[in-house]
């Protein structure tokens, strides 16, 4: 057995590994901070953690697990950067990437905004925020699946003051009813064609819909409108603060950017403009 794991080429591989490995670490100029300090906010945070993915404490001997693996990975972590392995690492050039942009997201997320702000951001941006039209209607159902020719019963239904119909699977009578909401209901086809119409005291159609045929009579069209900020108050502070984070992260980049030269060195590739 042991001659044979002797002769095993990964235990070849993995005894050249550990060689060069003690080999780095003997000649290497040893920089590393070998000072780990844990705190009682360390401690903390590794029972934060515990208790968000298993819902309850650790126990002694798990906190002391958790403590142990804590210890074990900042050493592999400090000896992975004298070793200088983060080195063209593209993980670990995005994670800490990531990290700068996740601090620009705190300074964002934890200013309030005043309403002058928020209500002058609603104003430069109306066109995302505005109250779908809305209607008011009734609607009688010719259904293909009870009748030969459904669509045109439906309008030869279309004079009589009180047309009947077949039992509808949505309900008669919507009231102001949003687009989305019809759409959801009837669907797409349904939703355009009725938002066509105008209100009137006669029925009109006939529309098709996924279900069938249906004859309508619309009372009140309440029209497309801005929506007020109290109204879409939620979502203009979450906007807010996302279009403050880009300008953040722009204005960061933009002054980072001159503290370095950038320089494209290759002869075969795409032309000096790439960078403007």
């Amino acid at each position: 057995m042991l001659k044979t794991i002797i002769k095993d080429p990964l235990t070849h591989f993995l005894a050249i590994g550990l060689g060069l490995f003690l080999l780095y670490s003997i000649v290497a100029p040893d920089d590393t901070d070998t000072r780990i300090v844990v705190d009682e906010y360390d401690i903390n945070e590794l029972i934060a953690k515990w208790n968000l993915q298993w819902q309850r404490e650790p126990t002694e001997d798990e906190l002391k697990g958790l403590l142990d693996e804590y210890i074990k990975q900042e050493i592999y972590y400090r000896e992975a950067l004298s070793m200088n392995l983060d080195h063209n690492d593209e993980i670990i050039k995005r994670r800490m990437a990531q990290k700068i942009k996740f601090l620009t997201q705190d300074i964002a997320e934890n200013s309030e905004p005043s309403d002058e702000e928020l209500e002058q951001y609603l104003r430069e941006n109306q066109a995302s925020y505005m109250s779908e039209r809305r209607v008011t209607f009734s609607h009688v159902f010719f259904s293909p699946d009870r009748r030969v020719d459904a669509e045109q019963d439906a309008l030869n239904s279309l004079q009589s003051a009180n047309p009947q119909g077949d039992r509808s699977p949505v309900k008669l009578d919507f009231i102001q009813a949003p687009l989305f909401r019809i759409r959801s209901e009837l669907g797409f086809e349904f939703a355009a064609a009725l938002s066509s119409l105008e209100a009137g005291e006669k029925w009109q159609g006939p529309i098709e819909s996924g279900f069938g045929f249906h004859l309508v009579k619309i009372t009140e069209v309440d029209p497309e409108r801005p929506n007020t900020l109290e109204e879409v108050r939620a979502q203009v502070i979450n906007d807010y603060q996302y279009a403050m984070q880009q300008e953040i992260n722009d204005d960061l980049f933009d002054g980072l950017l001159e503290k370095y030269e950038i320089i494209l060195d290759f002869e075969n590739g795409p032309d000096s403009d790439l960078l403007k």
